[in-house]
């Protein structure tokens, strides 16, 4: 008789996390991050729907409790994560309240699969590739006359010893580019170090970047910094405008010296490394910015760049998803061609909010969720989740960067947008929802949740 091996049992797994009233993710206990494709520096601040393409204002716990006051126990979910692994799950979500005002949600979710169980399975099954890790200028893609300026400028960069900052809107490949010209130039054989200067709690960050010797406050231990897993290479500073003022001033200080002092020590080290920066902000407005201290600007930025949103590219958003095409068939063995006419006319029209990364994100979509060789706007439609930011009147850009420029989260605008879009359509079709939904490309059914959702709920 063969003997079968047991399956072992374990309790279930239970994650925690908070989210403030914005929906921003406060606080998070997540014990297998890698299996949901999720890097811990990239969590904090951010919404479910930034994390989770599969999940939206209606469908994630989480966006409800905060945006409909809605709590929701035992609910059983099938969640797929952004690498197309998916697991069963039961979440709690209850709501954190400051009198009558909703100040956020608190969420603890049980995973009854065995999730290193299911690392294990989903290793064996073709998945849609990671992105690379080393990138050099030749693999930066787009034609358009600023972005091949841009590449021009990064390789005649690259072994340059000075600072970099790059600035542009989230999403457009400040990263990237960052690895191209580290992996283009004379340090490509030294680290690349990344850092999210937004992700760090104030407190942590200067023993974070310098490092630290045991004692040098409660609970601290040895621990070399950035600086020191950065000697011979580079080191990435994201959302640098993000770090504290007085850190600015030390890490200035380190610049021009060449040298550091971990926390607690009496001793000093000095190091080699090249710095880039990056920001989230135009070039322009990082000079009047507050959260920048002059000095500490003026000497990120010797080598500035500038990356340009992906609405203002051109065809490059063609380029860009069909690499990214050529990627995934690779991958996974498949023959897709590409667009047809209409929704190629759309990819040109759309106005990117998320830029290259949203497009990134659409391309993978398409592949999970269909088998079709040519992907129409039909495809498009079911992978974006009922998109109503499609709108080709130029307000819907000037409308996004006002938002921007008011502080709005990107959710929120596609909310408000949202509801100006179903707004429109009533008023076209007079009323008709069947005729509605099918203008804006909506089931009638939730075309009436909306309705619902947006109307009703205003009413006195």
């Amino acid at each position: 008789m063969t003997e079968k091996k047991a399956r072992k049992t374990v309790p279930p797994i239970k994650d925690v996390m908070i989210v403030n009233e914005l929906g921003q993710i406060e606080y998070f206990n997540i014990g297998t991050p890698e299996f949901f494709d999720l890097k811990p520096e990239e969590i904090l601040g951010k919404t479910i729907p930034e994390l989770y393409d599969s999940l939206d204002a209606d469908s994630s716990t989480l966006e409800v409790a905060i945006h409909q006051g809605k709590e929701t126990l035992g609910l059983m979910q099938i969640l797929h994560t952004r690498g197309g692994k998916s697991v069963r799950q039961t979440s709690d979500t209850l709501l954190i309240r400051g009198g009558d005002r909703i100040a956020g949600a608190i969420e603890l979710t049980y995973y009854y699969d065995e999730l290193e169980d299911l690392v294990s399975e989903q290793s064996q099954r073709t998945e849609l590739p990671r992105e690379k890790e080393v990138v050099t200028t030749e693999d930066l893609i787009g034609d358009s006359p600023e972005f091949a300026a841009l590449k021009t400028k990064a390789r005649k960069v690259a072994d340059l010893p000075m600072p970099v900052l790059i600035a542009g809107e989230t999403g457009t490949g400040k990263e990237r580019l960052a690895r191209a010209i580290h992996y283009s130039g004379k340090r490509k054989e030294g680290p690349l170090i990344y850092l999210n200067c937004n992700s760090i709690p104030e407190g942590l960050l200067e023993g974070i970047l310098f490092g630290t010797v045991k004692g040098s406050y409660t609970d601290a231990v040895e621990r070399d910094g950035m600086f020191r897993l950065a000697d011979g290479g580079t080191l990435f500073l994201d959302e640098v405008d993000t770090m504290p003022l007085d850190v600015q001033k030390k890490l200035l200080k380190a610049m021009e010296e060449g040298r550091v002092r971990p926390l607690g020590s009496s001793e000093e080290y000095f190091f080699d490394i090249r710095i880039i920066a990056s920001c989230n902000s135009s070039l322009d407005s990082l000079i009047r910015s507050p959260r920048l201290r002059p000095d500490f600007y003026f000497r990120l930025a010797v080598l500035q760049f500038e990356m340009p949103p992906l609405r203002k590219r051109g065809r490059d958003v063609l380029l860009i998803a069909d690499y990214y095409i050529r990627e995934y068939n690779r991958s996974l063995r498949r023959n897709v061609q590409g667009f047809d006419r209409e929704t190629e006319a759309f990819l040109l029209n759309y106005a990117w909010p998320g830029n290259v990364r949203e497009l990134v994100n659409l391309v993978a979509g398409l592949f999970v969720s269909t088998s079709a060789d040519l992907f129409t706007m039909e495809d498009v439609r079911k992978v974006a989740d009922e998109p109503v930011s499609e709108a080709r009147e130029n307000g819907s850009e000037e409308d996004y960067r006002r938002f921007l420029a008011g502080g709005q989260t990107l959710p929120v605008f596609l909310r408000q947008a949202e509801e100006k879009e179903i707004r429109r359509a009533l008023e076209e079709c007079d009323g008709d929802l069947a005729r509605c939904a099918e203008v804006l490309g909506l089931s009638l059914q939730t075309l009436r949740r909306k309705v619902k959702h947006y109307f009703d709920s205003k009413k006195p």
